[in-house]
């Protein structure tokens, strides 16, 4: 469980970010993901992922894919 501490976006507000963003086609996941780099030594890295699917493609996805996406 280490790296799961809940995350307070209000204190991330400032700062650096980088980001990425996959973008997916018909069967693939939308994924985004905010970096927030340390700002000292005893600062480590957060990391702020978002993933999409759309809605409606959910029950085919968990029967095709035997993952709970719901």
């Amino acid at each position: 469980m280490k790296g799961n501490e809940p995350i307070d976006m209000r204190l991330l507000e400032g700062r650096d970010c980088y980001a990425g963003l996959d973008l997916s086609s018909t069967g693939d996941i939308t994924a985004l993901v905010l970096i927030f780099p340390p700002r000292s030594a005893e600062e480590k890295y957060i990391l702020v992922p978002y993933f999409w699917v759309p809605e409606e493609t959910i029950p085919q996805r968990v029967k095709a894919n035997s993952v709970p996406y719901e």
